[in-house]
C-alpha cells in the first residue's frame, strides 16, 4: 500500500485579554493507517477555543470551535485532503451579547416563532409552495454559538446585527459587509434556515461574496444542523447561494463524503418546464454546455439533432430540439428563438426522467410537448425505418420566408425615429421600424435614438478592397459555394475570414466617417453610445432572430481626440480606445455570424436582399441598472392581455443568463375594463435577500410597467389592423434613480410549420391499466381491470379513415373468470378477430373487436380507439398508442350483476377507461393517502388505503380524483382470520362526482396472496365479492354471490 505523507505544522494564536496567566495548548496524534489526525487542546474554560486550517499558511479559517470547556479533542479526516496541513489554535474572549426576544441559539421544526412568514414560491405546474426561513449569524470570535434571529423583528442580518450583536453595534452598512460578505477579514458569518414544511426538508445557505473553502463549511454546517431541533424523518441540504454555486458544485464528492448532500430550493419550487412547445424527432445527443460550440463545428452535433445538456450557454445553433438537466430562463434569447422555430425546448427535473434522458443519449427519439400543464414526452423510436422516419422529419424543414427587401433611403441616418412605422423595415431593420413604436407611446420611457440606415451598410460594402475586389463581391464568392444543408465547420471558417474582413481589412473612408460623426453629434462623447443590430431579417411578423446578431458600445470621444491612445474617455478601465467606428464594424460583422447566416440559409433567403442598420442611442452602463427583464403580451380576443414579466436584479441578464441565475417570473392579467393589472408572483429571483421577495419595487413598477405594455400592444394593433392574437417581447430597465425604461419592441411570430396530411403513428411499447376514476361503472372497471402491454406499427394513418389495426402486438393480464391469466398475441389474431371505424356523430374509432369467453358468457371484447378530431394533429401528427382515448368494451351474452343508485340494475355492455400506466409505476410527489372504514352488524370491519394523486393545479372547474395506487384492504368478521387484499385485480374503486360517493369492489379470489382456507370459507357462505359504498349508512356494505345474488351485509 502506498505511504500516506502527511506534513503538520502547529500554531498557537493567543488572545493576550484572555487568558489570564493560563497558556492553551494545543497536541496532535496523527494516525497514518486510517489518515486521521486528532487533535487535543486545553486552555481557559470561559475562552472560545477555535481551530483553524491552512493549506498555504496564507489564508486561514475554522474547522473546529468549542466554548466553556478546558479540555477537548478532535478528530481531523485527512481522507481527500492535501498531503500538508497547517492548523493554528485561536484562544480568544467571546463576546459578550446580551440577551433579548429577538434571537436564541436554537430553533425547532416545524412550528419555531422565528420563522418567518412563507416566501412565495410555486411548485410543480405552478402549484403554491410554503418556504419559510430563519437567518442566522456566527461571530467569528463566538464560534461555535449561532444566533437565529426573530423573523418578525428583523428581516435583514444588519439590522439584526447592529442593534442586537454587540461587536457591530452602530456600524454601518458598507462596514458591515466588509466584515461579513469577504473572507479577507471577516468577522461575521451570516445565513439562513429554509424550510418547507410539505416536504419536511430544511436547507441552509451561507451569504458570502467569496467562495467558503470546504473544510470551513463543512464545520459551519455541522454546527448548524447541531442547534436544529427536526421532527421524525426531516432531512436537511446545504443550499448554496449564487455567489456559492459553481463552488458547491466542484466540491460535491468532498462535501458528499462528508455527509452534506447539496440542492437548492429548487427541488420544492420547481417542475419540469416547457420552454418551448413542439416537436422533434431525431438522433439524442449528450453534450456538455462548453462544448457544443465545439460539436457542433466538427459535426458531432447536428441541426437535425435534439441536445441534451446540463445547461443552457447564452446562445445555442440551430438543432431540432433541447433538453436541458437544469432550469434555465424562459424568455432567454435560445427559448425565444426556439419557440419561433416551433422546435421543443424542455427542462426535466426529475431525476428519473433525467436518467431515462441520459440513457436514450445516441438513439432516435421522440422529444413532444403538449397542453396548458407542459406534458413533456421522451421515447425511444430507434427502430422505426429510415425512410418513415425522414418523411416525418421532412414535415419541420422551414418555410420560405417572406422577407422586405432592403432599400436605400437616399441618407445615411434617420435623425428622429419618432415618425417611423413597421414599414421602415426597409430601410432601417426590424428593430429600428419598431423603436418608433416606443418614441411615441412612452416617450419619457423610452431613450432617444437615431439609426444608421441601410445607404450605410450599402455604401461599406462597396469598397474597394486591396485585392481588386469590393467588399461586397469577396463576400458574395465566399458564399456562393454554400447551400443548405451544409458542413458547418467549412461554414464556420469561412464566416469567420468575412468577419475578419469587414473588422479589420474594411474601413469607413474618411467622408463616411465625418459624415458618421456629424449624425453622432447630438450624443454625449464621453458617455458610452450602443449600436445595436437592425436587419431586415429579424424583428419582423414573420421572423424574431432574437440573440443571432450582435450589439456593441463605442465612445465618440475616443475617435475625436486626434490619438489612439487609451484608456477609453468613457471608461478609463478600458485600457485602449473603444471609439464608435470599431462599434459599428464589429456590429456589420455580426451580420455573418454563424447563427444567422444558418438561418438564412435554412429558410433559403437571398444574401442579395437583406443587410444590416443599426440602432444607436445611449448606452446603460451596469452600475446604473437596478434591474432588467423581458416581457412578453399576448392578446386573446379583444378585451384581454396576458403577460410574462421576467426580471433579474442589476444588470444580470434573463436574455443571456449566467449559469445558476434564477429570474423572477410575474405574471400580469389585465381585462380593457379593469383599471389595474391582476399580479401574480410565480418565481422568486434567486439574486434576492432574504425578506426581498420582488426584484422591484411592488406593487407599483409592475403596474406601470403593465400599463405601458397595454398601450404599446393597443398602438401596435392600430397600426396592423389585420393581426388576430398577437404576441410582442419587450425587454425593459429599472434604472437606480427609478426611472423606468423599455429599450425594444418585437412581435413573436407564430411557429413555423407544415401540416401533415395524417397522423404519424410511432411504435413505442406502452403499458395501459384501468383508470379507476369518474368514467364507467364500478363493476364494469372490475370485470375489465385488465393490464396491458402494446406495440404499433410505424405508419401514416388517416384519422377519418383510420384502416388495419393500431395495436399489432399486446401482452395481457385479466380475470374474466374469476381468475388472472395472461395472453398474448394481437387483437388481429385472436379468435373472431375483426377490424372496424366506428362513427358516433361524426366522432371517429377505430376498432378492434374479437370473441373469447367470460362469466358472461361467449364474449365480444373491443379495443375501441379515438381518432382525433379539427386539424390540431397537422401540426403536432407524432401519435403512439398511448396518446389516444382507448375504451375496452365487453358485450355479454348473459345478463351479469351491476349495482348503481338505482340497486341492482344486470348488463349485458360495459367498458372501462384503459391509461397509459403500471401498477409498478412509483408514487408521485405529493400522492394524498386515503383511508376508509366500513362496519356492519355481526362485526364486519372492513379498512381501506389508497392513494390519491396530488391536487391539479391551474385552472380547474371542479375535480374528481381518481385512485393513483392500492395500499391495501384488510376485512374482518367474514371468515375466521382477517382477508387481507393487495393485489391490483382483488380491489377496484370508482368515484362519484367530485368524489362526494365512493363505491368500492373488493373479490378476495383474485388475490394471490389469500389463503385457499379463506376462500373455502366464502365459498360456503356464497360470497364472491363484496361491496362498499362510502360516506357509509344503511346497505353501504352488500355480498355479491357466486351465483349472481346480491344482499345487504
Amino acid at each position: 500500500m502506498q505511504a500516506y505523507r502527511l506534513t503538520i505544522l502547529l500554531i498557537l494564536q493567543i488572545s493576550a485579554q484572555t487568558l489570564h496567566g493560563e497558556i492553551p495548548s494545543l497536541s496532535v496524534s496523527p494516525d497514518l493507517n486510517s489518515k486521521t489526525l486528532s487533535l487535543s487542546g486545553q486552555g481557559n474554560p470561559a475562552a472560545s477555543h477555535r481551530i483553524e486550517h491552512s493549506r498555504s499558511l496564507n489564508e486561514w479559517w475554522p474547522v473546529f470551535a468549542i466554548r466553556d470547556s478546558p479540555s477537548w479533542s478532535w478528530d481531523w479526516d485527512q481522507t481527500n485532503e492535501a498531503p500538508a496541513s497547517q492548523f493554528r489554535l485561536v484562544d480568544v474572549s467571546p463576546p459578550v451579547i446580551a440577551t433579548h426576544a429577538s434571537w436564541k441559539n436554537q430553533i425547532a421544526l416545524p412550528s419555531d416563532p422565528f420563522l418567518s412568514d412563507p416566501v412565495v414560491g410555486t411548485g410543480e405546474r405552478f402549484d403554491p409552495v410554503e418556504i419559510r426561513w430563519v437567518k442566522f449569524a456566527m461571530i467569528i470570535d463566538g464560534l461555535p454559538e449561532v444566533y437565529f434571529q426573530r423573523s418578525s423583528d428583523y428581516q435583514f442580518h444588519f439590522q439584526f446585527a447592529a442593534e442586537r450583536l454587540s461587536p457591530f453595534s452602530g456600524m454601518d452598512s458598507d462596514t458591515f459587509n466588509n466584515v461579513s460578505l469577504y473572507r479577507g477579514g471577516q468577522k461575521i458569518v451570516l445565513g439562513a434556515v429554509l424550510w418547507a414544511p410539505d416536504h419536511n426538508e430544511f436547507g441552509i445557505q451561507f451569504v458570502g461574496q467569496d467562495t467558503y473553502p470546504r473544510e470551513m463549511l463543512h464545520f459551519l454546517y455541522d454546527t448548524v444542523v447541531d442547534r436544529i431541533a427536526k421532527p421524525a424523518g426531516c432531512e436537511g441540504f446545504y443550499m448554496p447561494t449564487y455567489e456559492q454555486a459553481e463552488a458547491a458544485q466542484e466540491e460535491q464528492p468532498y462535501l458528499v463524503a462528508h455527509g452534506i448532500e447539496v440542492s437548492s430550493p429548487e427541488r420544492w419550487i420547481g417542475g419540469s418546464v416547457c420552454y418551448a412547445e413542439g416537436w422533434a424527432l431525431g438522433r439524442l445527443v449528450f453534450v456538455e454546455p462548453k462544448e457544443i460550440e465545439n460539436a457542433y463545428t466538427e459535426g458531432t452535433l447536428l441541426p437535425t439533432d435534439i441536445l441534451l445538456t446540463t445547461g443552457i450557454p447564452a446562445e445555442l445553433p440551430f438543432v431540432a430540439g433541447i433538453i436541458t438537466l437544469a432550469p434555465t430562463t424562459p424568455n432567454s434569447h435560445v427559448a425565444i428563438l426556439a419557440q419561433s422555430y416551433g422546435i421543443p425546448f424542455v427542462y426535466l427535473r426529475e431525476p428519473n426522467e433525467q436518467l431515462s434522458a441520459l440513457n436514450m443519449a445516441g438513439n432516435e427519439i421522440v422529444l413532444r410537448t403538449r397542453g396548458y400543464n407542459c406534458t413533456i414526452d421522451v421515447f425511444d423510436v430507434d427502430g422505426i425505418e429510415m425512410a418513415y422516419r425522414d418523411e416525418i422529419v421532412a414535415l419541420k424543414a422551414p418555410l420560405p420566408l417572406s422577407i422586405t427587401p432592403t432599400k436605400n433611403y437616399g441618407a445615411i441616418a434617420i435623425a428622429s425615429l419618432d415618425d417611423v412605422l413597421p414599414e421602415d423595415i426597409r430601410f432601417i431593420g426590424g428593430k429600428a421600424a419598431n423603436f418608433g413604436f416606443l418614441r411615441r407611446e412612452i416617450p419619457k420611457n423610452s431613450p432617444n435614438a437615431i439609426a444608421f440606415t441601410f445607404d450605410l451598410w450599402n455604401e461599406y460594402l462597396n469598397q474597394m478592397l486591396p485585392g481588386g475586389k469590393t467588399l461586397r463581391t469577396e463576400i458574395a464568392d465566399r458564399l456562393a459555394r454554400l447551400s443548405w444543408p451544409t458542413n458547418i465547420a467549412t461554414l464556420d471558417s469561412t464566416l469567420r475570414e468575412i468577419r475578419n474582413l469587414i473588422k479589420v481589412d474594411a474601413d469607413f473612408s474618411a467622408t463616411q466617417k465625418s459624415a458618421i460623426l456629424s449624425e453622432l453629434s447630438g450624443f454625449d462623447p464621453t458617455r458610452k453610445i450602443r449600436f445595436r443590430s437592425s436587419t431586415n431579417v429579424e424583428d419582423s411578423g414573420v421572423f424574431v432572430g432574437a440573440g443571432l446578431y450582435d450589439s456593441f458600445s463605442g465612445c465618440l470621444a475616443d475617435d475625436t481626440d486626434d490619438d489612439s491612445k487609451g484608456p477609453s474617455h468613457c471608461d478609463p478601465d478600458q485600457p485602449k480606445e473603444r471609439g464608435v467606428f470599431r462599434a459599428m464594424r464589429k456590429v456589420y460583422a455580426g451580420f455573418y455570424n454563424l447563427n444567422a447566416v444558418i438561418e438564412r440559409l435554412r429558410h433559403g433567403i437571398e444574401e442579395s436582399g437583406v443587410g444590416m442598420a443599426i440602432l444607436v442611442h445611449h448606452s446603460y452602463p451596469d452600475e446604473i441598472e437596478a434591474a432588467n427583464g423581458v416581457a412578453t403580451s399576448r392578446t386573446s380576443g379583444a378585451n384581454y392581455l396576458y403577460t410574462d414579466m421576467v426580471s433579474q436584479v442589476d444588470a444580470e441578464s434573463v436574455t443571456n443568463p449566467s449559469g445558476g441565475s434564477q429570474p423572477e417570473i410575474m405574471e400580469l392579467f389585465r381585462p380593457r375594463s379593469w383599471a389595474q393589472n391582476s399580479l401574480t408572483h410565480r418565481q422568486r429571483s434567486n439574486r434576492l435577500l432574504l425578506g426581498i421577495d420582488t426584484v422591484m419595487e411592488w406593487e407599483d413598477d409592475y403596474q406601470y410597467f403593465g400599463n405601458m405594455f397595454l398601450n404599446l400592444n393597443d398602438a401596435f394593433k392600430a397600426q396592423s389592423a389585420e393581426l388576430g392574437e398577437t404576441t410582442l417581447e419587450f425587454e425593459y430597465k429599472k434604472l437606480t434613480d427609478g426611472k423606468l425604461i423599455i429599450k425594444q419592441l418585437r412581435q413573436v411570430p407564430e411557429a413555423e410549420g407544415r401540416p401533415a396530411a395524417g397522423i404519424a403513428l410511432v411504435n413505442t411499447p406502452t403499458n395501459l391499466k384501468i383508470f379507476q376514476g369518474e368514467s364507467g361503472t364500478l363493476f364494469g372497471n372490475h370485470r375489465l381491470k385488465s393490464l396491458w402491454k402494446v406495440e404499433s406499427d410505424n405508419r401514416w394513418t388517416d384519422p377519418t379513415k383510420p384502416g388495419g389495426n393500431m395495436m399489432t402486438a399486446a401482452e395481457l393480464q385479466h380475470a374474466p373468470q374469476g381468475n388472472v391469466i395472461n395472453r398474448t398475441g394481437s387483437p388481429a389474431i385472436w379468435p373472431g378477430a375483426r377490424h372496424g371505424t366506428l362513427d358516433l356523430n361524426g366522432q371517429i374509432y377505430s376498432q378492434d373487436l374479437w370473441n373469447w369467453p367470460s362469466d358472461g358468457g361467449n364474449t365480444t371484447f373491443e379495443l375501441r380507439m379515438k381518432m382525433p378530431t379539427g386539424t390540431g394533429y397537422q401540426l403536432d401528427p407524432v401519435y403512439t398508442t398511448g396518446d389516444f382515448r382507448i375504451e375496452f368494451w365487453a358485450k355479454y351474452s348473459i345478463a351479469l350483476p351491476n349495482i348503481n343508485w338505482q340497486g341492482n340494475r344486470p348488463t349485458t355492455s360495459e367498458f372501462a377507461l384503459l391509461i397509459p400506466g403500471s401498477i409498478t409505476d412509483p408514487l408521485p410527489d405529493g400522492a394524498i393517502l386515503k383511508t376508509r372504514e366500513f362496519s356492519a352488524k355481526g362485526g364486519i370491519e372492513i379498512d381501506s388505503s389508497f392513494y390519491w394523486p396530488p391536487h391539479p393545479t391551474g385552472p380547474t372547474a371542479g375535480y374528481t380524483a381518481p385512485l393513483e395506487k392500492w395500499v391495501g384492504t384488510t376485512i374482518k368478521g367474514l371468515t375466521p382470520n382477517p382477508i387481507n387484499l393487495t393485489s391490483y385485480f382483488s380491489q377496484t374503486y370508482r368515484p362519484g362526482h367530485h368524489n362526494f360517493t365512493e363505491d368500492f369492489l373488493f373479490e378476495p379470489g383474485l388475490d394471490p396472496g389469500v389463503s385457499k382456507a379463506i376462500i373455502s370459507a366464502l365459498e360456503a357462505k356464497n360470497i364472491r365479492m363484496i361491496f362498499c359504498s362510502f360516506p357509509g349508512g344503511p346497505g353501504s356494505i352488500k355480498a355479491v354471490g357466486f351465483d349472481g345474488s346480491i344482499w345487504d351485509l
